[in-house]
């Protein structure tokens, strides 16, 4: 948690005026959180910093600080543990420090959870390790879908650029598959103890588990766009997935099965049956 010189926000003392800028403000803010660990004392400290791009009319200079309550928490490097739970941490100002005491290793930072403000988000130094244990191990089902969709996004670029240059494509990164892995354990695990209700929404895992489409994959490409190679990277990383997991994938599919044959339309029926039609797909 925040330590006493931490600079943290009261909830009940914001600035009424502050709050009113999302609606007098045009653009979405952007926040850059940087990390600093500190071994000998076992301190992480946050540096957060915001700003509003430019609009018309609305020059970035003119623009003031929101609002921006960042819940945060952190997560054992290795095995995804949760060293400290989930916290709000309200952003009030252009630049502040929030602290968090007896972190016992560096963690991964795991901010934005619930998708807490509509931001745009940068983690400073975020490592494709890091990225990987959010996806396998993150106990926020929004952050645990963000990582997955940036690290998914991450290596098909890279098939792509494999593919337009004529190489064969590599095999999928050990790390990768392990966290694939453990996400389908967790979700078979999850619906065989009957927990779908009260677990993780069954919908944002299967988000989690999706490749991303070649429409939205085609704004993260280099030009001029190479539509032959992005859609054999794609086929490539569908059919290894399928290959590898197809045990996993028959088991969830049928595990989701519905217990009646009369359509019932609820959050949770809805996620159970992305889910099962995500594994039907593989």
């Amino acid at each position: 948690m925040c330590d006493a010189n931490c600079e943290r926000a009261d909830a009940n003392n914001v600035d009424l005026s502050a709050m009113d800028r999302w609606y007098t403000q045009a653009g979405t803010p952007v926040v850059e959180v940087t990390p600093s660990y500190d071994e000998a004392t076992q301190r992480l400290t946050l540096d957060v910093r915001q700003h509003t791009p430019s609009t018309p009319g609305q020059p970035a200079e003119d623009k003031r600080p929101v609002v921006i309550p960042l819940v945060t928490g952190l997560l054992h490097p290795l095995t995804g543990e949760e060293l400290h739970a989930s916290k709000l941490l309200l952003l009030t100002e252009q630049s502040q420090q929030f602290v968090f005491e007896n972190v016992p290793v560096q963690p991964v930072v795991s901010t934005l959870r619930e998708f807490s403000a509509p931001v745009h988000l940068t983690v400073t130094g975020q490592t494709d390790a890091e990225l990987v244990t959010m996806m396998a191990h993150d106990t926020d089902a929004f952050n645990q879908w963000d990582a997955g969709n940036r690290y998914f996004t991450k290596l098909l670029v890279d098939y792509v650029a494999q593919s337009s240059s004529g190489d064969s494509l590599a095999p999928l990164p050990d790390r990768f598959v392990d966290a694939i892995a453990t996400i389908l354990q967790n979700a078979i695990q999850q619906v065989q103890s009957c927990a779908a209700d009260g677990g993780k929404d069954l919908s944002l895992l299967a988000y989690a588990l999706s490749i991303p489409d070649e429409m939205t994959l085609l704004t993260q490409l280099p030009l001029p766009l190479n539509i032959d190679a992005l859609h054999h990277a794609r086929g490539h990383m569908r059919l290894a997935l399928a290959t590898r997991f197809q045990r996993e994938w028959e088991q969830l599919y049928h595990l989701l099965a519905p217990t009646s044959s009369t359509y019932v339309f609820s959050p949770a029926e809805v996620g159970r049956r992305k889910l099962r039609n995500l594994c039907l797909s593989f």
